[in-house]
């Protein structure tokens, strides 16, 4: 475990000198499952980290949260509820709160995530979400390798539809507790 934290605080230090952040969340939702994940991002936009978690509360409920900071004063947070629609393909619906601009404005968010497993140890995931407020429609699509049978690497993409760019490349670890 000590091993693990060290490798974590090392891949968050070097993302966070250049990338901004964003965790590919997980549609799985498991009562009694955590999981805890680092995420460093960037390409043509923001710099910053991102550290979040997953709680599965039963089998079809789930909450989760992040903190994002994005370099000086910009620091955000993300607070959720998820909800299984499809026991056997790990869809997910998702509603909850952004706090953005210091945590100044706050905007209600809506999403769906998928998960489809290739092999027990390669996963990739997706996801829609429409942000109010600042009416953003985003989607990430991503990829998953277990390092161990709580432990991944996760890499995708991240964009904004009405935003102009190649959008946001994302690296991160995930574990599961």
């Amino acid at each position: 475990m000590k091993k693990l934290v060290i490798i974590a605080a090392v891949l968050a230090l070097i993302f966070s000198l250049s990338f901004s952040v964003h965790a590919f969340t997980t549609a799985n939702i498991r009562p009694g499952y955590s999981a805890l994940h680092f995420h460093a991002q960037g390409l043509d936009t923001f710099s910053g980290l991102r550290i979040g978690t997953d709680f599965g509360l039963t089998r079809t409920v789930g909450l989760e949260g992040a903190f994002i900071y994005g370099g000086g004063t910009d620091y955000y947070l993300d607070l959720g509820a998820k909800f299984r629609l499809a026991e056997r393909q790990n869809v997910a619906a998702k509603v909850g709160f952004h706090g953005d601009k210091g945590l100044k404005d706050w905007s209600v968010s809506l999403g769906v995530l998928a998960e489809w497993p290739f092999t027990d140890f390669f996963r990739a995931k997706g996801g829609l979400s429409l942000r109010f407020g600042d009416t953003k429609v985003m989607y990430f699509a991503g990829l998953d390798y277990s390092l161990t049978y709580n432990t991944a690497i996760q890499a995708g993409v991240r964009r904004d539809f009405w935003t102009k760019g190649l959008g946001e490349f994302a690296l991160g670890l995930r574990t599961q507790f």
